[in-house]
């Protein structure tokens, strides 16, 4: 019976899948039948003519929009973890029903014993002697002869305990059966025709009934356990397909609200992003590749606006209050933009790209961060630790002049030398010099960008409005750090820095850089000295390309940091180890440099017939030299006698 139950719940299993699979194929078919009707209602529609009136026209429309509407029902199917969690509990169903079919006989006390029924068999044949006639002597020993045997079993045991034979008037006790409930005893009674009272035997259960009550906790706790494991079963796959991933998209919420930044990390080193199978990974995912738009989006300058927006409650906050930071600002630019853009038409994009992507990756692996990409230009930032940041009493604030400090400005420096390394020994650049309409355009065309450096504070933070938001910084500095990439033209240098940066780099990377002139920028009275770092790039060897690991970066760049505010560690000595730096650096030093310097303090000085006798020979050894140039022209338009002369200039030129 148990067998022909277990055949129907599994039959009827059977049909509850073959019905959903039959719903499936129908909404599939319907479906299709949907997108022909649309296709060839398109394909009227198009051909329709002025003949038709307008009715028509709009009765097609209508007809069209609610097969449109069907099909968007049709579209919303069963969800991939819906149909998972389903099948594992049509099949996890089935497993323990099973399990309790085939494993209950065992938790039945007949599967150990049999009920007490001997005693039964030998007192109908005692109540069959007397209608028999058998005389009493006989009877009489077949009743002690009954009494005794059942009263003293041994297995099963249930022993006789109380016996009444009318015929003989005989009745046997062993005990008071008044004692004994009516579960812990069995009474078996015979009635003879025109014989009263009845034969009566009792027999002993206590010893059946206490197996079996052992036997019925046994089957008690088993069903209870096999209760408990499809509960756990059931748990786990809850767990596993919706509350293991809900907790895991909390947590990853919760990690976008505290550290925004930190979800580019956790998503680009994790080692599998292919295994997205359920709706609740994919969401999952979408959350993740959300964080990280939002940091690239925004970057360092919007991570506290990130914070925020995600760790409140009310309404969304598109801009806040800033907040005043110390970092430094780096601003880079590409040469021949706007020539480079009619040429390339299409593929500039790839172009810019290209090139973002050596600066950002450059800047980045040095401690630095992108904040802004404008067309052909790129703001960039490297913030100082907060430890390293003094604020004064007006509020004002200033740096500590440590090894901490010394080597983040070292790596800003470092970093805009290696990217001007990369635009010139790198292929995916290099062939650029091959591209016929960029040459007949511009002769010996190479890829060129400007780069400034400047150190202040700014005001970091979110700026726009409900519409459209982005993060930057605002300040003269940053405006300073543009100004100075645009002068590199005038001085047909790659890259000029500021005296405030060079205040903050360490004396070992000071020797590398030249200061070229002083000079006030319009907006502001306080002379600026300038800088530059003199390279050849004739002699680099052609790079490899870039690896994009990603993880391997995040690695890098972690341990870089950890570096920078080692005590022991000192960046600059990147400067004598890299091979494309050893390279370039060579010329920063030599008779020109200690030529110029001196050429340099004259013309501060004021003695600019000195000056220039001595910029004259620096000339001959570099006849191409920017900034030697611009000084004689500076010194050419006053007939090279100052007239209140400061001791800078301003510069006009922007």
């Amino acid at each position: 019976m148990k067998i022909i139950r277990l055949i129907r719940l599994i039959r009827l299993l059977k049909l509850f899948k073959a019905f959903q699979e039959k719903n499936r194929n129908k909404n599939i078919e319907r479906l299709i039948t949907i997108e022909n009707h649309l296709r060839e209602a398109r394909f009227k529609m198009e051909r329709r003519t002025t003949r038709f009136s307008i009715t028509e026209i709009n009765m097609e429309k209508m007809k069209n929009e609610q097969l449109l509407a069907e099909k968007e029902k049709l579209l919303v199917k069963e969800t991939r973890i819906g149909t998972k969690i389903l099948d594992r509990t049509v099949k996890l169903s089935i497993v323990m029903v099973l399990i309790l079919v085939f494993c209950g006989p065992i938790f039945d006390s007949s599967f150990f014993f049999d009920y007490p029924k001997g005693y039964t068999i030998d007192l109908k044949i005692m109540s069959n002697l007397g209608p028999n006639n058998v005389d009493r002597v006989t009877m009489q020993s077949f009743y002690n002869y009954y009494i005794q045997t059942e009263q003293n079993v041994t297995y099963p045991k249930y022993p006789l305990i109380h016996c009444e034979v009318p015929i003989l008037n005989a009745t046997f006790n062993s005990m008071d059966i008044s004692t004994l409930r009516s579960q812990e005893m069995e009474i078996y009674t015979i009635a003879v025709p025109y014989m009263a009272p009845n034969f009566i035997s009792i027999v002993d259960l206590r010893s059946f009934t206490h197996y079996t009550s052992i036997i019925n906790i046994l089957r008690t706790f088993y069903v209870a356990v096999v209760l408990l494991m499809t509960c756990y079963l059931f748990n786990k796959d809850l767990n596993l397909y919706v509350i293991t991933p809900l907790s895991r998209m909390i947590m990853n919420i919760n990690q976008i609200a505290n550290n925004p930044l930190s979800s580019k990390e956790h998503f680009f080193v994790r080692k599998n992003h292919s295994d997205v199978t359920y709706e609740t990974d994919f969401i999952e995912e979408a959350i993740l590749k959300t964080g990280v738009l939002l940091a690239l989006g925004l970057g360092e300058a919007g991570a506290s606006s990130i914070s925020k927006n995600i760790s409140n409650d009310g309404d969304l906050v598109a801009t806040m209050p800033g907040k005043k930071t110390f970092a430094i600002f780096g601003f880079c630019d590409i040469r021949n933009f706007t020539d480079s853009t009619e040429i390339l038409q299409e593929e500039v994009m790839v172009f810019v790209n290209s090139i973002a992507e050596v600066v950002h990756g450059m800047v980045d692996k040095y401690g630095g961060s992108a904040n802004k990409n404008i067309g052909d230009a790129f703001l960039m930032v490297w913030k100082f630790p907060k430890n390293e940041i003094i604020t004064n009493e007006e509020g004002n604030l200033t740096l500590k002049k440590g090894r901490v400090v010394k080597n983040v400005t070292d790596l800003a420096l470092i970093s805009f030398l290696k990217i001007i390394c990369a635009l010139n020994n790198m292929p995916r650049f290099l062939k650029y010099r091959l591209h016929p309409g960029l040459n007949s355009r511009i002769a010996n065309y190479q890829i060129k960008m400007g780069f400034g450096l400047h150190l202040g504070w700014a005001i970091e933070g979110t700026i726009g409005s409900e519409y459209k938001i982005d993060a930057s910084y605002l300040s003269p500095n940053v405006n300073m750090a543009a100004r100075l990439e645009a002068a590199t033209k005038q001085y047909k240098s790659l890259l000029l820095v500021s005296n405030d940066f060079m205040e903050y780099t360490s004396k070992e990377t000071r020797r590398y850089c030249r200061e070229i002139d002083r000079v006030t920028v319009k907006g502001s009275i306080k002379p600026v000295g300038l800088f530059t770092v003199d390279m050849d790039l004739s002699n680099l060897v052609i790079a490899e390309p870039l690896a994009k690991d990603k993880r391997a970066s995040f690695v890098e760049r972690k341990s870089l940091m950890e570096r920078i505010e080692n005590l022991s560690e000192k960046m600059h000595e990147l400067l004598d180890i890299d091979r494309d730096l050893v390279v370039a650096l060579k010329v920063c030093k030599g008779q020109f440099k200690d030529a110029f310097d001196q050429g340099f303090l004259k013309y501060i000085a004021g003695d600019w017939k000195e000056a220039k006798e001595i910029l004259e020979k620096c000339l001959l050894m570099r006849p191409n030299d920017g900034p030697s140039g611009v000084l004689m022209s500076v010194m050419g338009e006053e007939g090279f006698e100052p007239k209140n002369w400061q001791g800078y200039r301003v510069l006009t030129d922007k």
